[in-house]
């Protein structure tokens, strides 16, 4: 208890701890109130229509992801080092949003190409197109430069207007199954709104200015970020792949199944989301000055937060059926197995979130750590593929417990074995 309370007394640690306390307030609204929200609307729209909801709007975090572009991991790094000089911020910010603007755009085009294709999707057209809106509303965000600059607190008042009014709009309007279209409609609406207020903060607080990057800029900031692209891309491959991956095997009920129990864990799994993303920054000017500093305080997080999320996996797996039926109702039963299934992936995936981003990508093993997320990705579509085919939403959630597993082994034979490469910043 010492040792943590030490932690905390210089004056940088404890800026440390006030973005720990401002990101775990961004969590909660994230977070805590989709969990006032999902228990009714699963039970207005059932099982069906929650898996449509559901596989739409895995089909758009796929652009969500490519417009992040890795941007979360060196964007925020960038940011960090440069923070305290204007022109560069300026560039930074400028050429990052520039390279955003551009993806999105292309994957619109996608969107509308697989929506005038592909029947399946065309059917529920307006439901892609509104979940779309989460894509314009993430680059307009810019969650990358709040969080490299150590200024959380300001994405509060953003988030926190998104998640009350979507929350609002809920309870208000959604009263039938058949009004399910209004989710995506108040989720996206809302995230736009919450974008806009967020770029205004930024340009106004921040004093950023707009400068047209040059093409050598946006070159160069794709270069900067395909390393961690090809990685983040990967790993949700199978994070965020197997509701979409059960969809195309599965009916869409057994889609809403698994997607119900994946969500209570990501939810779970979001509370530890402030440490880890707050130590990022903290970490990487910490290597830049010591790395023997920065190897302590990694040890620190995965010895802390791998206990604790241990302890949070055992809980749910011995509570979860009072806690499905308490959060989804009793037409989600088959939820239960999927939820005792997948509550490991809270420790597994901070875990190699820890020993992935933290660790490697500071100590410059990103490529390193691109490959085995790679291989993981790709295990886990056959996998999953494979399994969902066979035993449905169950089979989802042992691929995706898998994935994690298997990464962090692999993660961890690659540390132990590369001892030499970075024990000697140690010394």
């Amino acid at each position: 208890m010492l040792r943590i309370r030490a932690l905390f007394r210089s004056h940088e640690n404890k800026r440390l701890f006030y973005n720990v306390q401002n990101l775990f307030f961004f969590q909660a609204t994230n977070y805590i109130l989709p969990l006032v929200t999902i228990p009714y609307i699963v039970r207005v729209i059932g099982p069906e229509k929650f898996g449509i909801l559901s596989f739409a709007e895995a089909l758009n975090q796929y652009f969500v992801m490519i417009t992040e572009y890795g941007f979360n991991i060196t964007g925020t790094q960038q940011i960090s080092l440069e923070r305290d000089r204007a022109a560069s911020r300026n560039a930074i910010f400028s050429s990052i949003t520039a390279v955003k603007l551009l993806l999105m755009v292309l994957c619109a085009l996608v969107l509308i190409l697989l929506l005038i294709f592909v029947e399946s999707l065309r059917r529920d057209w307006a439901v892609y197109l509104l979940y779309f809106s989460m894509v314009p509303a993430n680059v307009l965000l810019s969650y990358w430069f709040y969080l490299g600059m150590e200024e959380m607190h300001y994405l509060n008042y953003p988030n926190l207007i998104t998640k009350l009014g979507y929350t609002a709009g809920i309870f208000l309007f959604l009263h039938r199954e058949e009004d399910f279209y209004l989710v995506p409609l108040f989720y996206g609406g809302f995230m736009v709104v919450g974008g806009i207020v967020s770029a205004a903060v930024i340009f106004r607080k921040f004093k950023i200015k707009w400068e047209k990057p040059s093409r050598r800029d946006i070159f160069d900031c794709l270069k900067k970020g395909w390393s961690i692209f090809v990685s983040t891309f990967a790993i949700n491959l199978y994070r965020r792949s197997n509701v979409f991956l059960l969809g195309l095997f599965a009916s869409k009920e057994a889609v809403g199944f698994y997607s119900a129990g994946e969500k209570i864990v990501v939810v779970l799994q979001s509370l530890f989301n402030p440490v880890i993303q707050a130590f990022y920054p903290f970490i990487s000017r910490k290597k830049k000055l010591s790395a023997r500093h920065s190897l302590k305080s990694i040890f620190f997080l995965i010895k802390w937060l791998g206990g604790g999320t241990a302890l949070l996996a055992i809980a749910i797996i011995i509570f979860a059926k009072p806690l499905t039926l308490l959060a989804l109702g009793d037409k989600f039963l088959p939820s239960v197995r999927v939820l005792q299934i997948a509550a490991l992936v809270i420790s597994l995936g901070v875990l190699n979130y820890v020993l992935g981003i933290i660790f490697m990508t500071n100590f410059d093993f990103e490529k390193e750590f691109s490959r085995r997320v790679m291989v993981t990705g790709l295990l886990n579509i056959i996998l999953c593929s494979m399994l969902s085919y066979f035993f449905l939403e169950i089979g989802a959630a042992i691929a995706f417990v898998f994935a994690e597993f298997f990464l962090l082994i692999l993660l961890s034979v690659f540390i132990a074995r590369r001892q030499s490469l970075w024990r000697p910043a140690n010394g």
